[in-house]
């Protein structure tokens, strides 16, 4: 496993939109795992594909910060969220030293493929569902820039 170079702003990858994943495959499974070691070793606890310079619609989460508990989605679509929000402080590994304090759904109804190709429709609350929003926007082309009001 590799431990790849983080992309930080402003390298326009950022801010494009990832394509989707057609076929999960062997060397998409290595660069995940590539991405997991490369996430623990960033300390974050989550990293999307175009923060590794890759523009597709990957991301590995591990809101727990837990090795072995990592979560793999492709083609990722947050299809629900409750009206109920939390105000919390997010940083991001491609805008290191920056923190902005951004309102997210508290509670989320989620769709991808696992790392095996295989569909998923799960739910996700609190931090976890915060995260996977984080990650999400990362591939629309969004960073915390976004909310640039309450950077600090």
């Amino acid at each position: 496993m590799a431990i790849l170079k983080v992309v930080r702003h402003p390298n326009p990858i950022l801010s494009q939109k990832a394509l989707p994943v057609l076929r999960v495959n062997r060397k998409l499974r290595r660069l995940v795992h590539d991405m997991i070691e490369t996430m623990y070793q960033e300390d974050g606890v989550g990293l999307a594909a175009p923060q590794v310079g890759v523009p597709k619609q990957i991301v590995v989460i591990s809101p727990q910060g837990t090795r072995g508990e990592e979560q793999v989605l492709f083609n990722l679509q947050v299809i629900e969220c409750s009206s109920k929000q939390e105000v919390d402080a997010e940083g991001c590994l491609s805008l290191p030293g920056l923190t902005a304090e951004i309102p997210r759904a508290r509670k989320i109804a989620y769709t991808a493929l696992d790392l095996n190709g295989f569909p998923v429709r799960e739910t996700a609350e609190g931090f976890h569902a915060r995260v996977i929003q984080h990650e999400r926007d990362h591939l629309n082309g969004i960073l915390i820039l976004k909310y640039a009001a309450s950077l600090r």
